[in-house]
């Protein structure tokens, strides 16, 4: 699957006119004879179906295929101008972007260039047959990809001369698609051996080559093909509407190649796309979907005020289409966009309401002044929208905690079910909370789920003051400075872990801490509260000054126990002598809760051959749990935003640990940056790759991926506009490239960037 790199407009609009239409050429296929008939009388009408194809030439690829059988209801809202009949209903699309476009000196040396295109076709409709259909659509998908295996194997097409011969290796690929393609349609009417079985054929073929070349090459001309040049970096296929010729020689599908779809919004200097992230499944579709933290966006004259692009998921991986974007002053969402807003200052993805669709908050902490405050949109068929949309802040009514300049409500967030009632809570964190005159001592508001969203019902709020939570609140704490959810007893009750990153030990200054409450029937609750830092008896290293420990977290089932393990970063400690190297401290879950039998602390110097610590890299800053592998053991991504690639400063990497019996293992660990064989893009000097992760599975074939950010990502000459990059799961762990079915050699993937 594609490695993906994600940034505002990335996909820029096609040039005014390269739209073309599916002209679907009458033709029997008994006897192989072009046919022409009258236009098709209502209650007779034909089925479509479109199949868009990329063939890259040494790797097996997505082939999809939309089908529609328009009901009576559909064809009553027809709109017939007596030349052209159109049926206002989409049949899906289909995009492929990033593709690479060869060169003339490419050309010249024999690089086969990427083949994109469509074949569309149109039966009679007979609707006693619908499973026939779906059964002959199904088996539809691999005949593309399979003709072209076949031409590979048995090294028919000739690449030595592909500036004079590209016309005719293409004509051997479209000829060997359609036969094949044609024999399986033929397969499915011989049976009815009744003449009136029409289908109408039509195909285009477009090879990926620099736009200068396209004037230089020769295409073939067919009468049920259209050939011509790419030359754009994406394409995208989308049916709708469709229309009917009445010409009675042909119709034509209203679908259309072009590039129209982009991420929403420009990309600006220090907008740091990416900077947050999180996934989830808005729409309840197929492909998990990802929501994109643009904190420092500017909304017209309001510098900083914040967005959250959200990109969809589906069957072939993140699709700009139908992306969105968000900011205050969108219509629906209340209040206006202001200077230091920082909307998307965190994000947290969960159903709320027990729709089957996630719902996504969004922290705002410098509203009004760092006052702070949380909006939430819930999810639908259609994905995010403002229908049932909530807006929370300490001023709300029933929230406990009183509104006061610089709490930073929402400052993080995270979520988790912790009464075990089925409904997804929130937990949001106010890091600037004062408690008394103990200013930033934090806290952590939880908001709790039912059937019509989050409720302050049984709204808590907890800090190092409340009965029996340990610690002491004081001063620079910021008690929720990070959040993660997951359940460490195994009770099938969600458990709090709560950063507390300014937390002092014995006197050494923000050595940093971490407090769990564990979830009940009632939600969370202090008793058997635990407070976790360095130096508790069993945790490995010991507490130092400046470590904040706690400053990231992640839960997953990394030794398949059945009991979730917390992951916790300790961005700035010091291994040996070198300053501010970074590490990560594994704590198991257990029948009790946390436990610090077989902790485990991970750091790059005892990772194996390759790594090695230094000053300022960071390890830990960020941490993103998923099987990658699907293994059935939860895989930990660990961020090195600082990290220095072959000389480069903080360029950034991820280092991927993965989950085994004993829990997390260096062997098979993976190290990740722009410079890694396949992936897209460049480490460049303050890219900062890995500063965010989040896994989801984009591509819905049940193994996790990865997103990771690239805030400081220049995109052309903007500075620091962000990026974010996207490496898809497989059974051998994330990966930046696919094996080939021909030959079993590793091919780099076409990114798609958005």
């Amino acid at each position: 699957m594609n490695d993906i790199l994600l940034h505002q407009n990335s996909l820029l609009p096609n040039p005014a006119g390269n739209t073309w239409r599916i002209n679907l050429e009458q033709l029997r296929v008994a006897d192989a004879q072009e046919e022409t008939f009258p236009r098709i009388d209502d209650g007779d009408e034909p089925y479509f179906a479109v199949i868009g194809f990329r063939s890259r030439f040494n790797t097996l690829n997505s082939t999809q295929v939309f089908i529609n059988d328009f009901t009576d209801e559909d064809w009553a809202n027809e709109v017939d101008d007596g030349d052209v009949r159109t049926i206002p209903q989409s049949m899906g699309s289909v995009s492929f972007n990033n593709i690479n476009l060869v060169s003339a000196d490419e050309l010249n040396n024999g690089v086969m260039p990427e083949l994109v295109g469509a074949i569309a076709i149109a039966f009679e409709r007979d609707t006693s047959r619908w499973s026939d259909i779906y059964r002959l659509m199904e088996e539809i998908q691999g005949i593309v990809n399979q003709a072209l295996i076949q031409l590979v194997e048995e090294g028919q097409l000739d690449l030595t001369n592909l500036r004079d011969g590209l016309g005719g290796v293409i004509e051997q690929v479209r000829s060997r698609m359609e036969v094949s393609f044609l024999e399986k349609i033929g397969e499915f009417l011989t049976p009815l051996s009744n003449s009136d079985d029409y289908i109408g054929l039509h195909s285009f073929w477009l090879p990926a080559i620099d736009a200068d070349l396209a004037s230089d090459i020769t295409f073939p001309t067919f009468a049920n093909a259209t050939v011509g040049a790419l030359s754009e970096r994406s394409f995208s296929l989308d049916a709708n509407p469709i229309e009917f010729r009445g010409d009675g020689a042909r119709y034509e599908v209203g679908a259309a190649v072009r590039v129209d779809t982009h991420i929403a919004n420009s990309p600006e200097a220090y907008d740091e796309f990416g900077s947050v992230l999180i996934a989830g499944n808005f729409n309840g579709a197929s492909g998990t979907d990802l929501a994109i933290g643009v904190q420092f966006e500017d909304i017209a004259a309001a510098i900083n005020a914040g967005a959250v692009n959200v990109a969809y998921g589906t069957n072939s991986g993140l699709t700009a289409s139908n992306n969105q974007i968000w900011h205050q002053g969108v219509v629906g969402l209340p209040w206006t966009a202001e200077t230091n807003d920082l909307f998307g200052t965190s994000l947290a993805a969960g159903d709320f309401n027990r729709d089957g669709r996630d719902d996504l908050a969004i922290g705002v902490s410098g509203e009004d002044n760092d006052t702070g405050a949380v909006n939430v949109l819930y999810g639908s068929a259609a994905g995010l929208g403002t229908v049932r949309r909530q807006d929370w802040s300490q001023g709300s009514s029933g929230i406990e905690g009183a509104e006061e300049v610089g709490d930073r409500f929402g400052s993080s967030l995270t979520v988790g079910d912790f009464d075990g009632d089925g409904y997804d809570d929130l937990a949001v964190g106010a890091v600037g909370e004062a408690v008394g005159s103990r200013t930033e001592a934090g806290a952590v508001n939880i908001l709790y789920g039912s059937g019509t969203g989050l409720s302050n019902d049984n709204d808590q709020i907890w800090q190092q003051d409340v009965e029996n939570v340990q610690g002491n609140a004081s001063t620079g704490d910021r008690y929720g400075s990070s959040l993660a959810a997951g359940d460490f007893n195994g009770d099938g009750r969600d458990d709090l872990a709560i950063g507390v990153t300014g937390e002092d030990a014995y006197a050494l200054d923000n050595a940093g801490a971490v407090n769990v409450l564990y979830g009940t029937v009632s939600g969370l609750t202090a008793i058997g509260d635990q407070l976790w830092n360095q130096d508790s008896n069993g945790v490995l290293d010991t507490a130092e000054a400046n470590d904040r420990f706690g400053s990231s977290l992640a839960t997953g089932d990394f030794n398949g126990d059945n009991r979730d393990d917390l992951a916790i970063g300790v961005t700035f400690e010091d291994i040996g002598t070198v300053v501010d190297a970074g590490a990560v401290s594994v704590l198991h879950g257990s029948d009790t809760g946390l436990t610090a039998v077989n902790d485990q602390f991970w750091h790059q110097n005892n990772l194996g051959a390759g790594t090695e610590v230094g000053v300022g890299d960071r390890f830990g800053a960020a941490l993103a749990v998923g099987d990658f592998n699907q293994d059935g053991f939860s895989d930990l991504a660990i961020g090195v935003p600082y990290e220095e690639v072959n000389g480069i400063t903080n360029a950034g990497a991820v280092n991927v640990l993965y989950g085994s019996t004993t829990g997390l293992t260096a062997v098979g660990r993976q190290v990740w940056h722009q410079n890694s064989p396949f992936v897209e893009e460049t480490a460049e000097s303050g890219d900062r790759f890995g500063s965010s992760l989040t896994a989801g599975d984009f591509n819905n074939d049940g193994y996790s991926d990865l997103a990771i950010g690239v805030p400081g990502e220049n995109v052309g000459s903007i500075l620091n506009a962000g990026a974010t990059q996207i490496l898809y799961g497989s059974a051998t762990g994330l990966s930046a490239f696919a094996f080939s079915v021909l030959d079993l050699n590793p091919s780099p993937q076409p990114t798609l960037t958005i």
